[in-house]
């Protein structure tokens, strides 16, 4: 396992200079700034908990499109949410508005085509990321580690969507023990985060949607209607300085993981992730450590039910040098925690499709959104605190008393981190 293939992001030395006398919001807009990153202003960022308040939210959108609707998603199922969008997209498309979807081979490749070219025969436009069937491209094989991972809906060009929630039916329910949850069956849906996103920001997720459809080599979707996208945001949640950053796995180091790391380096008070899969290399990980070793309160939610036991052990081997480091770390107990999210001093929040692991970070193409926003970190803390209480906290006391078998299995996964 080389872990210098990712290394370096920056040298911490390069850490720029920004007053910490600034104000909080001030501070992290101008080192965004001097790192290179860049941000709109005048957006609202909305937050989205859980797939049936996400769904209500896109469906809404998308039954009001007039022009366009642009879905990329790493898993579109036939069934459940994904049954009621494809409708929905047919009966825009039969309205005259131009649809195109862009799914992954890998994330949807149980669902059955006939739904794909039903779509196709109402007129929607449809692609298929990195085919691994051989009769649909000879060489995408070669590609098969390389996914679109990605989350994103644009409306439109004036309504956006970007998160951790897939096209699929585990998002049929809501996962809150909440009396507004929505429950289907009795049984709690996976616990995931999504932005809806209104303002100039929304023109970067449609270009970053158009540069993977282009790399892609998708058809060319029915010429549009003359629309005329309206950016400005002009309501009082109107107030949040937004940036899109995309990586894209042949273009080498991923923006998103130096974005995380610049973000842990100017963090003043606290950071708090949420992550459901977590396998850092030696460079995010020091940029855990050190964080937390000068003082910022580092806290880390990861699932206590993971879908994937190989990278619940991945994460466990890293727990013990967080741990003495002042870091708190907390596993979910309720469904499987999905979410991709970060809030640093309670503004600067990021909410996206990259997890904390080499697989977002080297092989797939992943996209988040950042905002500055005292409303949007007030709300994320306030889910951090609700999803903290259903948590069991890790400490590091007990955690060095932890068995031998899970030592092995920690390790032993661990082999084969480049690839998790």
């Amino acid at each position: 396992m080389d872990q210098a293939v990712l290394e370096p992001v920056r040298p911490f030395s390069r850490r720029p200079q920004v007053d910490e006398g600034l104000a909080v919001l001030e501070y992290h807009r101008k080192w965004m700034q001097h790192c290179g990153y860049a941000l709109s202003d005048d957006n609202a960022a909305r937050l989205l908990i859980d797939g049936p308040s996400t769904y209500d939210a896109m469906f809404d959108a998308v039954s009001r499109a007039k022009c366009s609707v642009d879905v990329e998603s790493y898993i579109f199922e036939n069934k459940g949410p994904g049954e009621t969008l494809g409708n929905l997209l047919i009966e825009r498309a039969r309205a005259g508005v131009s649809v195109r979807v862009l799914y992954d081979s890998v994330g949807s490749f149980e669902v059955d085509d006939a739904f794909f070219e039903q779509l196709e025969a109402e007129g929607i436009t449809v692609c298929e990321f990195n085919p691994i069937r051989p009769w649909r491209r000879l060489t995408g094989l070669l590609d098969i580690n390389h996914r679109d991972h990605r989350k994103v809906m644009i409306i439109d060009d004036t309504v956006a969507f970007v998160g951790g929630v897939n096209i699929s039916h585990v998002y049929s329910s809501s996962s809150m023990k909440l009396k507004r949850a929505k429950k289907v069956r009795g049984r709690g849906g996976w616990r995931d985060t999504h932005m809806r996103l209104r303002g100039p920001a929304v023109t970067e997720l449609a270009r970053a949607f158009d540069a993977n459809w282009d790399a892609q080599g998708c058809s060319n979707a029915r010429e549009r209607p003359a629309c005329d996208p309206a950016t400005d945001c002009d309501t009082e949640e109107c107030a949040a300085a937004v940036g899109i950053v995309a990586s894209n796995a042949d273009e080498g180091d991923s923006p998103i993981r130096a974005l995380l790391r610049d973000a842990l380096v100017n963090a003043r008070d606290s950071a708090r992730l949420t992550m459901a899969y977590f396998v850092p290399d030696d460079a995010m990980l020091d940029a855990l450590v050190r964080a937390a070793r000068r003082g910022v309160k580092v806290e880390i939610m990861l699932p206590g039910n993971s879908d994937s036991a190989v990278m619940a052990y991945a994460g466990q081997y890293h727990y013990q040098k967080l741990l003495e480091a002042g870091a708190r770390i907390f596993e979910h107990k309720g469904q499987m925690l999905h979410a991709k999210t970060a809030v640093v001093d309670g503004v600067w929040c990021t909410i996206g499709s990259c997890n904390f692991d080499w697989r977002s970070f080297r092989h797939n193409d992943e996209i988040n959104a950042v905002a500055i926003s005292r409303d949007l970190g007030a709300a994320m803390e306030a889910l951090f605190a609700e999803d903290r209480d259903n948590a069991r906290q890790i400490h590091a006391s007990d955690w060095r008393r932890r068995g031998l078998w899970q030592r092995f299995c920690e390790r032993f996964v661990m082999l084969g981190a480049y690839f998790l």
